[in-house]
């Protein structure tokens, strides 16, 4: 089916079904793309994400020429962002494990 709609040029389930963005979040979608790969992460092999630091935003903010009011508005609309992105990861991996292995 996914094959037959490529062949047709269609976009896909996945492209039809995903999030709208508002034009007005698109700078904070954008800073949060920018600024997650940049995030400590704690443990080993099985490493859980850490919340984008303060000093992350910080100088993100201050390399953009954000205003006070633009960098409160930023930490905060990053900050829950990456609290969405930490739970669902959190949530993937409970479900992972919490899937029977096969012996």
């Amino acid at each position: 089916m996914e094959e037959q709609r490529a062949e047709e040029g269609r976009p896909s389930k996945e492209y039809l079904n995903r999030p709208l963005l508002y034009p007005d979040l698109q700078d904070v979608w954008q800073a949060w793309e920018i600024l997650s790969p940049r995030r400590n992460w704690l443990g080993g092999m099985s490493a859980s994400p850490l919340p984008i630091s303060f000093e992350t935003v910080d100088c993100y903010a201050r390399r953009y020429g954000c205003s006070q009011e633009e960098f409160e508005d930023l930490l905060y609309l990053v900050a829950r962002l990456d609290a969405v992105f930490i739970e669902d990861l959190n949530d993937r991996d409970k479900k992972r494990d919490d899937t029977p292995k096969d012996d």
